[in-house]
């Protein structure tokens, strides 16, 4: 249980174990459950378990609240302004995920949806360490609009192994890079060649894809700050 709203008190409930940033979407995740005018009249006066909705709506109530929390931590078009500052780089949406007080992969799911550039994002789960070989699950694919018209959907495999130079690095234990090479295969394009950005932040692994010479015109420069 990450949250729950108290309809009745007025409250809402937090896993404290989990980031300061992932709180923050899932306070409005839970806001979002009680101002939304359809979802506030229905729940208000019930309790809330696994019999008093259908799976159906009650997985819609959820994507609707889901949107909600999206749109109000990342201020809606405010976002899309700040993203086109920076340029094409899995730094930039670090430097958005601190600014907006989200998460990474909030942050990086959000970006890929609104670029209007060509990129592309895996989010890969740590290593599976009882497997006779080394080898991550995927944990989400995402793609930006414009690389879905040109080139489809990655057909990525659901466990990636040490064939893919982004589960190398893993192995290596790095933790982030902006040099990476690699072919994938798409709905359209039997082998795409992509550069990578490669991030670890010891929960998932994020690989950041895009066309060679994607970019976005921006003259900032996005400094790494020192880990203490």
């Amino acid at each position: 249980m990450l949250g729950l709203i108290d309809f009745r008190h007025r409250k809402i409930y937090l896993d404290q174990t989990v980031s300061a940033n992932r709180q923050n979407f899932i306070k409005l995740h839970e806001v979002g459950h009680g101002v939304l005018p359809r979802q506030r009249h229905l729940r208000e006066g019930y309790g809330d378990d696994e019999f008093t909705l259908e799976p159906e709506i009650d997985e819609q109530f959820e994507r609707e609240a889901n949107h909600f929390a999206s749109a109000a931590l990342f201020q809606l078009d405010h976002f899309q302004h700040e993203m086109m500052r920076l340029p094409l780089a899995f730094s930039a949406v670090r430097a958005l995920a601190e600014k907006f007080g989200a998460s990474i992969q909030a942050t990086a799911r959000r970006y890929v949806a609104k670029c209007p550039k060509r990129c592309a994002l895996l989010v890969l789960h740590p290593p599976t360490e009882d497997s006779e070989s080394f080898a991550v699950a995927v944990r989400n694919c995402f793609e930006s609009p414009a690389f879905l018209a040109d080139f489809g959907q990655l057909a990525i495999p659901a466990v990636c192994d040490l064939h893919f130079r982004f589960v190398q690095d893993i192995r290596h234990k790095r933790r982030m890079h902006e040099a990476g090479i690699v072919s994938l295969a798409t709905e359209r394009v039997p082998s795409l060649k992509l550069d990578y950005h490669f991030f670890n932040n010891s929960y998932n692994s994020f690989v950041f894809l895009f066309p060679p010479g994607e970019a976005i015109a921006s003259r900032v420069t996005i400094l790494e700050r020192a880990r203490r």
